[in-house]
């Protein structure tokens, strides 16, 4: 008879995204981020990272963006938009029981006190698609539930978009 082991068998962690202002990250394992930076990802290496951490999504063509013709892979509120075979951004509109965030915590459902305090400088408008934060060109902007301190961001995204003001 042989003794029990006393080996625990490793904890398997799913992949996690990342947002980034430069693309997408995946943190996997621990502590281990692989970066997926837009125009040198592909379509298909981005498409197939975001069926593997949130599940299998669907494909739509753009063709009236106004940088020229697009198409997006979607699942569960959060898109990638591509540019034939390459990843040119994101935008997260989030889902219940899942939450995706900037590494700085940036991500839907902050407020914009927290938001003004992970970023002094952002700034905030209200257009036709509504109230609007933007803290950079290479940066995380997104949408609010408002313009009060207790407003909520709504969605972000980061590099090209295709949204009709």
């Amino acid at each position: 008879m042989s003794p029990p082991s006393s080996a625990t068998p490793a904890a398997v962690t799913r992949p996690v995204l990342i947002l980034e202002p430069d693309g997408l990250g995946v943190l996997v394992g621990e502590a281990s981020i692989r970066h997926l930076p837009f125009a040198s990802t592909t379509a298909a290496q981005i498409t197939s990272v975001v069926r593997t951490v949130l599940g299998p999504g669907a494909a739509t063509a753009l063709p009236e963006c106004g940088q020229g013709a697009r198409s997006s892979y979607r699942v569960k509120g959060f898109s990638v938009l591509l540019d034939g075979t390459r990843f040119v951004g994101w935008h997260d509109q989030g889902a219940p029981g899942r939450t995706l965030s900037a590494a700085d915590g940036t991500g839907i459902g902050i407020t914009l006190a927290k938001l003004r305090r992970l970023h002094p400088g952002v700034k905030v408008s209200s257009d036709t698609l509504g109230p609007e934060f933007v803290v950079g060109d290479a940066a995380v902007n997104g949408f609010l539930s408002g313009t009060t301190a207790a407003s909520t961001v709504t969605s972000v995204y980061a590099g090209e978009t295709c949204l009709f003001r």
